[in-house]
C-alpha cells in the first residue's frame, strides 16, 4: 500500500467473484491520477509523491456493479549530495570535512556513511581521518523514516607523505676550511 517514487509499481491481484448464474465479470480502475484501465489485473506507477484512491469497478454481464477502494501512498525519495572541504590531502593531517546537502520533500533522514576503509558513520556531517595513502570512495546513503533510500559516492585521495632526512659529514668543525 506504500512505495518509494523511484521506480514505483503497484500490481493489483483482483480476487473479485460472482456466484454461479451471475454472468461474467468486466473490470474498471480508476488510480486517483486521472489514470484507469480496463485488465483484469493491472500494473501501474505514479509521477508524484501524494496519497491516492484507487478504486475497483466488477461489473457483471448482467449491469450488476460493485466497487471497492484502497488507499495508497507514494513517498517521497531524498536526494543526497554532499561536499568536501578537499577531494585530496597528503597523509599527515589529513582531514576531509563532509558537509551533508541531502535533502527530502517531508520527513526524517538518517544517514549511513561508508568512508572506503571499513570505517561507518552515521553523523549527519562527519569529519574523516586516514591512515594510510590510497584512493577511497566515501559512499552517503541516506535513508527516510518511510524507507526511501538514494546514495552517492565520490572519490578522495590521500598521498604517501614524505619523510624529510638528510645527514651532514661532522656536526663539529673549526671556523676555517669548514
Amino acid at each position: 500500500n506504500s512505495q518509494c517514487l523511484a521506480a514505483n509499481s503497484f500490481s493489483a491481484n483482483n480476487l473479485s467473484t460472482i456466484a454461479v448464474g451471475g454472468g461474467t465479470l468486466s473490470y474498471g480502475w480508476k488510480f486517483g491520477n486521472g489514470k484507469s484501465d480496463v485488465a483484469t489485473n493491472p500494473t501501474w506507477s505514479y509521477t508524484a509523491t501524494n496519497t491516492y484512491t484507487v478504486t475497483l469497478y466488477a461489473i457483471s454481464s448482467n449491469f450488476c456493479i460493485d466497487s471497492v477502494k484502497k488507499i495508497l501512498s507514494v513517498n517521497p525519495n531524498p536526494k543526497v549530495s554532499f561536499n568536501l572541504s578537499d577531494s585530496v590531502k597528503c597523509l599527515r593531517n589529513n582531514e576531509f570535512k563532509l558537509t551533508n546537502t541531502s535533502t527530502i520533500s517531508s520527513g526524517t533522514l538518517y544517514y549511513n556513511w561508508d568512508f572506503g576503509n571499513s570505517q561507518k558513520s552515521s553523523g549527519t556531517s562527519p569529519i574523516m581521518n586516514y591512515i594510510s595513502e590510497g584512493n577511497y570512495f566515501i559512499k552517503l546513503v541516506a535513508k527516510s523514516a518511510l524507507g526511501c533510500s538514494d546514495s552517492i559516492s565520490k572519490l578522495v585521495k590521500v598521498f604517501a607523505q614524505p619523510t624529510a632526512k638528510f645527514t651532514v659529514n661532522s656536526q663539529m668543525q673549526c671556523l676555517k676550511g669548514n
